[in-house]
């Protein structure tokens, strides 16, 4: 077993004596905190618009740590497929061909014909 030398972990969450990194001026900054409560509760109201059920704050963060996860598993996997054709730069083929990878069959179909739509439609938001 190691010797534990007492120095602390600088910039990485959750390591047992870590601290966040400082900014200018001295004073510690907040490392943010990925959240997607607020898209979580406004897909809930389109779904049941009526206001009949509600969902719990527990259920709300076990959303929250799926939806982190899928995307972090997701950018993950994109990176290693743009790194493997040597590209700097993330690219929609990239992130497609990961979803195929991570989820399987129909879900992996949905999924991209989402993601191709909301990339449709962001396009013609940015008048491209």
């Amino acid at each position: 077993m190691a010797k534990h030398t007492g120095k602390t972990v600088e910039g990485i969450k959750g390591a047992k004596g870590a601290r966040a990194p400082r900014a200018a001026g001295g004073k510690r900054r907040r490392v943010p905190v990925r959240s997607y409560s607020k898209a979580i509760s406004g897909v809930f109201r389109q779904v049941e618009p009526s206001g009949t059920f509600t969902m719990s704050g527990k259920a709300r963060a076990v959303l929250n740590s799926v939806a982190v996860d899928v995307v972090s598993r997701l950018t993950a996997e994109a990176t290693e497929l743009a790194r493997a054709i040597k590209h700097d730069t993330m690219q929609a083929r990239d992130v497609q061909a990961a979803t195929r990878l991570i989820f399987k069959g129909a879900i992996a179909k949905h999924a991209v014909t989402e993601g191709t739509k909301a990339l449709l439609k962001y396009a013609d938001s940015m008048g491209k």
